[in-house]
Formats: structure tokens, sequence, C-alpha cells
């Protein structure tokens, strides 16, 4: 899924009834300026469509891709979002260590926070997932990626497979 940041934009417009980018900045209380790099660019920092989606009450799955329901409220009437373990799953990628160590395209970084999203919201204490949980999660796997890129899964220390055994226990 690719992430076309001007129709991002476009939808923000549409959503609260403005008809340009200056007055979409002004409530964004962003320059202009921002608005036109985030067209050239193609990125969105995703904090902006978070809080963006939540101030207008959208989903967020319609402001990224344009399709699905357009309303917060009507999804939570059908089930499909919980904002507060979606918000935990963003705000922990954005600032886990591993992650903040690679540059992501936008839509290489939507397709994580949605597989993310996905593998908490099967847990069934996912009303206990948080922010720091989910770094850990995303450190622990990114320590077992690593160690076994690099030396192989077979050719482990003994303290690099404890690594990976305290990494794999990451829920503690």
């Amino acid at each position: 899924m690719d992430l076309n940041v001007p129709e991002i934009i476009d939808r923000m417009k549409m959503a609260v009834d403005m008809k340009n980018d200056s007055e979409l900045a002004r409530f964004l209380q962003i320059t202009p300026q921002a608005i036109y790099k985030f067209r050239k660019s193609g990125k969105l920092p995703a904090e902006l469509i978070i809080d963006f989606a939540q101030a207008a009450e959208l989903s967020i799955d319609w402001l990224i891709s344009g399709k699905g329901i357009m309303m917060a409220d009507d999804l939570e009437k059908v089930g499909i979002v919980d904002e507060d373990l979606l918000k935990a799953v963003i705000v922990g990628i954005e600032e886990s260590k591993s992650f903040a160590t690679l540059e992501f395209p936008a839509d290489e970084k939507a397709k994580y926070i949605i597989e993310t999203y996905k593998t908490f919201s099967k847990d069934k204490k996912k009303n206990q997932i948080d922010t720091d949980l989910v770094k850990r999660m995303i450190d622990a796997f990114d320590t077992v990626v690593r160690l076994a890129m690099v030396k192989g899964p077979n050719n482990l220390t003994a303290d690099e497979l404890k690594q990976v055994m305290d990494a794999l226990h990451w829920k503690k």
C-alpha cells in the first residue's frame, strides 16, 4: 500500500470543509510551507495523521486510503478500531530504539503499523498493551533478526543465545 500524501492532505481538507492548504495549515497549527513540503516529499508524520484523525473524529484507515468508513464513531459502532491500542502501537513504534535507527518510506511504515496493530489486536489481554510493551516487542524482534542475519541461527554464542531467548520473552 503506497501512501499518496497529496490525496491524504486533500481528504483532510474535505473532511473539515477547508478550501485550500493554507486553511488546513492553520487548523493543523503548521505553516503552509510545511504542507507544500509534505506534498512534494510524499512524507507525512504519523503523529500528524493520528492527531488530525482524532481531532476530526475520522477513521485513520479512511484518511490514509480513502476507502472504508470515514467517521471514527461509525467504526467504533461496528467494533473495528481500538483507539487506545492503535495509539500505543503507533507511539511504541515511533519511540522504539530499533525503529528509530531505520529509514522507512511512509508506505512501509504504514504496513508495519497495520501489521503490528493486527498482531496486538488478536491478543486476549490487549487492554494491558501499552507503548512500552510495543517498544519492547519491536526491540526484541530487532535483536533476534540482527543476530540471525549477522551470525546465522546455528552460530550463536551462549550469550547471544541468551539475548535471543530474552528477546523472545518480551511480554515480561
